[in-house]
């Protein structure tokens, strides 16, 4: 058997690092942009009350 040469794996935990990081910089992006929407207008709860009510009456019931 021939052992890899020292350092052959480099390149390609290179390229894994960079897409790990072009991964998390969209991620940021999105959830910054996401945020940003919310803080500029805020969705209406009442549907979500709504659908809560809902899902603890089933649930106790």
């Amino acid at each position: 058997m021939r052992q890899a040469a020292i350092g052959t794996d480099v390149p390609a935990a290179i390229v894994r690092g960079v897409a790990q990081g072009a991964a998390q910089g969209i991620a940021r992006t999105f959830l910054a942009r996401l945020t940003e929407e919310f803080l500029a207008d805020p969705p209406d709860w009442e549907w979500a009350r709504t659908v809560w009510s809902l899902v603890r009456g089933l649930w106790q019931g």
